[in-house]
């Protein structure tokens, strides 16, 4: 038994798991199973779970959701999106908790999903055991289609999260175990347009040849700007029609983010003029132009009701 007053373990233990104990972490503070219950009966405690407890003095949160979760499953780790809120990977927010256990271990847990497979090292983030970052591209992609595994990949290398060198480890040290978006990101990670810049002349075809398509109105290819036209800038295209710029991206992931808020006051300031912009990327260009007519023609047709 701690010399201190077995209480005060508990208050510090709870501060540290976010309102949080078990019961074993009580009873080894120096509370007997009486006492525990004597707790609950007086509202000092709340009863969260068999056996899992929070202190009645801190609020509901949903970190004390995720603390709870993974103390229900001894030996787990937090995984998925719920890991991602955990370490605070921006436009990440708090939803469903997601658990990560070992083959052969409890999967039951009031508190979260739990999945079943081998953890490689979670790491420790705000007292939590949580799967890496990394490790979380993996699980997610499981569950994402293509272009929402890109998406994902492609904001966490651009924000600096992780890299695709990281990643590229990662899928090295899971071959063997197959996990389901292993795949999906080998696909991203071995993609031949990820790293290089192509040509401009290669990304104005791409962008032209979906311009062109038929069913689109005529477009103005190099186009100067519209409210400014003795400017030296021009727009990868415009449509005049829809008072809509049309541009390819094509930039190399590092460089992005240094040009995101540029790209945006370009935009602001079409949009202050009346024009609006819709922007493609390399790879959505050349792999899936359809894509990227399908949405041109679903903007013309919201277009044209609106008018």
């Amino acid at each position: 038994m701690s010399e201190r007053h077995p209480d005060r373990v508990v208050e510090g233990l709870a501060r540290r798991q976010h309102g949080v104990i078990d019961r074993r972490q009580a009873l080894d503070a120096g509370l007997t199973s009486r006492m525990i219950e004597w707790r609950i009966g007086s509202g000092a405690w709340v009863r969260l779970d068999r056996g899992l407890y929070a202190l009645a003095t801190h609020p509901f949160t949903w970190l004390r959701q995720a603390k709870a979760a993974e103390l229900s499953l001894p030996g787990s780790a937090v995984s998925h999106r719920a890991a991602g809120v955990i370490q605070g990977v921006p436009g990440f927010r708090p939803g469903r908790i997601d658990l990560t256990v070992e083959p052969g271990s409890s999967s039951r847990s009031s508190f979260a999903r739990v999945h079943r497979r081998q953890l490689l090292d979670p790491i420790v983030v705000q007292g939590f055991r949580v799967t890496s970052i990394e490790r979380m591209v993996f699980d997610l992609a499981g569950e994402l289609g293509p272009e929402g595994v890109r998406d994902l990949v492609h904001d966490l290398v651009v924000r600096r999260v992780t890299s695709l060198e990281a990643l590229r480890n990662e899928a090295d040290e899971l071959e063997l175990l197959h996990p389901r978006g292993l795949v999906a990101v080998r696909a991203v990670l071995d993609d031949t347009h990820v790293g290089r810049m192509p040509p401009a002349n290669e990304l104005e075809r791409a962008l032209s040849a979906v311009l062109d398509d038929p069913r689109l109105p005529p477009h103005e290819s190099q186009a100067p700007l519209p409210w400014w036209p003795d400017a030296p800038q021009r727009v990868d295209e415009l449509v005049p029609d829809w008072r809509r710029i049309v541009e390819g991206d094509g930039r190399l992931w590092h460089t992005r983010e240094a040009d995101f808020q540029r790209d945006k006051a370009r935009d602001h300031l079409a949009q202050r003029h009346g024009y609006e912009v819709t922007r493609f990327t390399y790879h959505q260009l050349v792999t899936d132009p359809e894509y990227a007519i399908g949405v041109l023609l679903d903007i013309g047709r919201h277009q044209s009701r609106a008018a």
